[in-house]
C-alpha cells in the first residue's frame, strides 16, 4: 500500500510540474491572442516558479542533485521563461517577427524540458525515492 501511495505521489508531483509548465506557456499564448494584457515584468523567473523552487531549494536538489538529467533541466527551463518574457516584450513593442521567433524558441526549449522531465521520472534518484517510500 505504501508503495502505491508513494508511486502515486511521485507521478502526481511530476504531473503538477508539467501542468504548471503548460499554464506558464498558456499565459504567454493568451497575451498573443489578446485575451490578457501581460507585461514582461509580470513573468516570473525560472527560479521562482514551482519547478524552479523544486529545482533550487526543494526535493529536486536534495534527491537528484547528482543526476546528469537533473542538471540538464536547468538551461532549457531557464530558456522557457526567458523566451516567454522576450516574446511578450516584443509583442508589446509591436515587433511581431521577434515575438514569433521568441515564441518558437520558447516552444523548442519547452519540448526539451518535457523530454527531460520524462527522463527524470525514470532516473535513479526518483526511483530511489520511490523505493525508500515503499520500504516504510
Amino acid at each position: 500500500m505504501a508503495g502505491a501511495i508513494a508511486e502515486a505521489a511521485h507521478a502526481s508531483f511530476l504531473d503538477i510540474v508539467r501542468l504548471d509548465h503548460f499554464a506558464f506557456k498558456l499565459s504567454i499564448y493568451k497575451a498573443f491572442l489578446g485575451l490578457v494584457k501581460l507585461d514582461e515584468h509580470d513573468i516570473c523567473s525560472h527560479q521562482h516558479c514551482r519547478m524552479g523552487k523544486w529545482y533550487y531549494d526543494g526535493r529536486g536538489a536534495e534527491q537528484c542533485g547528482d543526476s546528469a538529467v537533473f542538471h540538464r533541466l536547468e538551461t532549457p527551463h531557464q530558456q522557457v521563461h526567458e523566451y516567454g518574457r522576450n516574446a511578450v516584450a516584443a509583442l508589446n513593442a509591436g515587433d511581431f517577427k521577434h515575438a514569433a521567433d521568441a515564441l518558437a524558441a520558447m516552444e523548442d526549449a519547452s519540448n526539451h524540458v518535457t523530454e527531460l522531465l520524462a527522463q527524470l521520472a525514470e532516473a535513479s534518484c526518483m526511483q530511489t525515492r520511490l523505493q525508500a517510500a515503499t520500504s516504510k
